[in-house]
């Protein structure tokens, strides 16, 4: 364990599909743990949001670019702690209270114990706000500015 990293399993479980489908198509998988790239962070997450777009991607009417790769981890927000950061990275440290919002991260999303996502996609959760409000504030405050 250094500066820049916690311990870190392996391997974790996602929820994820193998295809698209209903809501049955999404299945318990194990994977491995994804590696945070240079301007990345890795977050051990400990709430992920649930957005009125998620059954869109499920069901595969929305697609990130690119072509699908399979199994699909589903979660495009949440909150946790930053355990890992990549070699750019001088905004973040190791333990930091995070949300972080990413739709199509071809590393995963946040149906994940851990998830990487872009430094420009993260900030610190406001220290009023608990994991659970902090994992559904990025798309959703995002929604609300938009809509003022």
């Amino acid at each position: 364990m250094g500066v820049n990293r916690m311990k870190i399993p392996n391997v974790m479980k996602t929820a994820a599909i193998d295809h698209f489908g209903p809501p049955s198509a999404i299945k318990v998988h194990e994977q491995p743990v994804p590696q945070p790239g240079p301007g990345e962070v890795l977050i051990r997450l400990d709430a992920a949001g649930v957005g009125s777009w998620d059954p869109a991607i499920r069901d595969g009417s929305w697609r990130p670019p690119g072509r699908t790769k399979f199994p699909l981890v589903l979660g495009t927000d949440g909150a946790g702690v930053v355990v890992a950061r990549g070699a750019r990275v001088r905004r973040f440290r190791v333990g930091d209270r995070v949300y972080a919002y990413e739709f199509g991260n071809p590393k995963g999303g946040f149906y994940a114990e851990y998830v990487a996502a872009k430094i420009e996609h993260v900030a610190r959760v406001p220290q009023h706000l608990d994991p659970l409000q902090a994992g559904a504030l990025a798309p959703t405050g995002l929604t609300a500015l938009q809509g003022v």
